[in-house]
């Protein structure tokens, strides 16, 4: 079965680095990972759905994305005055130096507390339970029951108070940014459930890989694009 098909789809001065000045066989082995993941995601997702014999990719668009923004927005009481520009914090200028100003410019935060499970959202957004467990889903399990630090939604990044000042999870919220830019809410939405649906580990998700990925080499000190790492591969 053909998996997700995505149309046209889902500081002050600081210099970036251009992917040019990346070390080119560093470049080739990246686009290679990222290649490879991909591969190994699609083969996850075709397995699961050749054994529940179920279309995810409908059951997600029609039962749940059209709802998570709302239920988002409803679980933390969420309000315009309540988000507040990402050129606020101290690190702005950090940041800058991996993103481009055009994006972290519209970037807005909103510090929350207490996160929702992945499960409880699927309740939340009225999913029927029982029809998922006769596919074999059971939202009472593994990365169900994740209760993340922080969401993005769009150019949104949803946040808990008590790490309004980790500056690795803002980075790696940022890369999320880029990406909804590259696929569109609804494409990077249904992505990331179908993946979820299919049994794929939280750090196997093909967006928080890269997500993974970039935040670490942040945090070892690397100057990059990271703009340029996500437009010139998958995801």
């Amino acid at each position: 079965m053909r998996y997700l098909i995505l149309v046209g789809l889902l500081l002050l001065s600081c210099k970036s680095m251009d992917w040019g000045d990346r070390d080119e066989a560093e470049t080739t082995k990246i686009v290679a990972q990222s290649n490879t993941a991909k591969f190994k995601f699609d083969e996850k997702v075709i397995n699961v759905l050749d054994v529940f014999k179920f279309d995810l990719n409908q059951f997600v668009a029609e039962n749940f994305v059209p709802h998570f923004k709302r239920i988002l927005k409803k679980h933390f009481k969420d309000k315009e005055s309540d988000h507040k520009l990402l050129s606020e914090l101290p690190f702005y200028k950090t940041l800058l130096q991996y993103f481009p100003e055009s994006v972290l410019s519209r970037v807005r935060y909103v510090a929350v507390h207490g996160f929702p499970t992945m499960g409880e959202l699927m309740v939340q957004a009225g999913t029927d339970r029982a029809r998922l467990a006769s596919f074999g889903v059971h939202i009472e399990n593994d990365v169900w029951i994740f209760r993340p630090s922080a969401i993005t939604l769009g150019d949104l990044i949803y946040i808990e108070k008590k790490d309004l000042h980790d500056i690795p999870t803002f980075f790696h919220e940022c890369v999320h940014v880029l990406q909804y830019d590259k696929y569109g809410v609804d494409g990077f939405m249904r992505v990331y459930i179908d993946s979820v649906f299919a049994g794929v580990e939280y750090k196997e998700i093909p967006f928080e890989m890269t997500a993974f990925y970039l935040q670490e080499k942040f945090q070892n000190g690397a100057i990059f694009n990271a703009h340029d790492f996500v437009r010139q591969t998958n995801f």
